[in-house]
C-alpha cells in the first residue's frame, strides 16, 4: 500500500552528472527531414510512384517544402516563396505548398497573390476540395464574395458532409447582399 507522504528528497551528491553529447544534435530541419523520408517511401506506395525518378522529384520537392517551412518560421518570407516555386515546380501537385504560399501573401496583406497562389494550385489540382475552400475564404478578405461563392459551392460538392463549405456560403451571400445594399 503507497503511502500519502512525498518521497524524500535527494541530495545533490546522489544525482548522476549530466553526460554531454558525443554528436551535435541534428537542427529542427534536419529531424523534419529525417522524419520527412522515412515517410517517403510508404507514401511513394501508396500514392503509386510508378518509377525512382518519379519518387525522387517528389523527395527534392518535399526537401524545398520543408526548407520553405523553416525560412517562413524565421520570417524569412521571401526565401520562403522562392523555395514553394521551386517545390511546385518540380512537383505541381503539392498542396501544401500552394497553402503555404498563399499563407505567406495572407500574413504580408497581399490577399490578391494569396488568391493567385491558390488558383494556381487548382490548376494543378482541380478537384482539391481544400483548395478550393481556400480559394473562397481567401476571395472573401479580397472582398469578392461573389468570386468567392462558386469556389465555395465546387468546395461543398467536393466535400460533402463538411459544414465549413456551407458556412462559407453562407458568408458569400450575406456579404453581396451587404454590397448590394446602397
Amino acid at each position: 500500500m503507497a503511502s500519502d507522504t512525498p518521497p524524500e528528497s535527494t541530495s545533490l551528491e546522489s544525482v548522476p552528472p549530466e553526460v554531454e553529447p558525443t554528436e551535435p544534435q541534428p537542427d529542427r530541419f534536419h529531424r523534419l527531414k529525417t522524419l520527412t523520408l522515412a515517410i517517403l517511401v510508404p507514401a511513394a506506395l501508396i500514392l503509386g510512384f510508378f518509377s525512382f525518378h518519379e519518387y525522387r522529384v517528389f523527395q527534392q520537392a518535399t526537401e524545398h517544402l520543408l526548407l520553405a517551412d523553416t525560412l517562413a518560421e524565421q520570417n524569412k518570407h521571401r526565401e520562403a516563396l522562392i523555395e514553394l516555386e521551386k517545390c511546385v515546380a518540380a512537383y505541381p501537385q503539392y498542396y501544401e505548398a500552394y497553402n503555404l504560399m498563399a499563407l505567406l501573401h495572407y500574413l504580408e496583406q497581399n490577399h490578391e497573390s494569396a488568391v493567385r497562389a491558390y488558383k494556381r494550385g487548382l490548376e494543378a489540382m482541380p478537384d482539391h476540395g481544400l483548395l478550393h475552400l481556400n480559394t473562397a475564404e481567401m476571395l472573401i478578405y479580397a472582398e469578392r464574395p461573389s468570386e468567392a461563392l462558386s469556389f465555395a459551392e465546387q468546395a461543398s460538392r467536393l466535400m460533402p458532409g463538411d459544414p465549413r463549405p456551407a458556412q462559407l456560403i453562407q458568408r458569400c451571400r450575406t456579404d453581396m447582399a451587404k454590397n448590394a445594399t446602397p
